[in-house]
């Protein structure tokens, strides 16, 4: 009775044991599903980066209004260029207002190269700055 007590309690250590060994070793790592990184909606770009991909400009019709009280200045716009290089959105960041409407109305006309992203064409957040001088 004695041997199976004895038995009993060395199966009992040694599985505690084994378990407390496992358990040090770590279980081995699942291999990880690799996922494509999400790829932005749109980037945002720097004017200068964008000014060597313009590819059509349009000069904005300068006011008759601004000539007239001799408004001159620079316009300030924020823009998105699409996946094909066209001017889709406009937000005027500073520049007097009687210069702004002309300056997104030309805006909407200019057009880019498409801007590549991991080979694929994405939207564009750049600033352009349009000049406004009188003769």
């Amino acid at each position: 009775m004695k041997a199976c007590r004895i038995i009993i309690f060395l199966a009992g250590g040694l599985l505690i044991f084994s378990g407390a060994l496992l358990a040090s070793q770590g279980t081995p790592e699942q291999p990880q599903e690799k996922t494509a990184p999400a790829v932005p909606r749109r980037i945002r770009v720097g004017g200068q980066v964008m000014q060597a991909k313009l590819i059509h400009q349009v000069a904005p019709k300068y006011p008759k209004e601004a000539k007239k009280k001799h408004i001159k200045g620079t316009v300030r716009v924020e823009i998105v260029v699409d996946r094909d290089g066209k001017v889709i959105e406009t937000n005027v960041l500073s520049g007097d207002p009687l210069l702004a409407k002309a300056a997104t109305e030309a805006l909407l006309e200019w057009r880019y190269q498409p801007t590549l992203l991991n080979r694929e064409p994405i939207q564009v957040l750049t600033e352009v700055d349009i000049n406004f001088k009188l003769p």
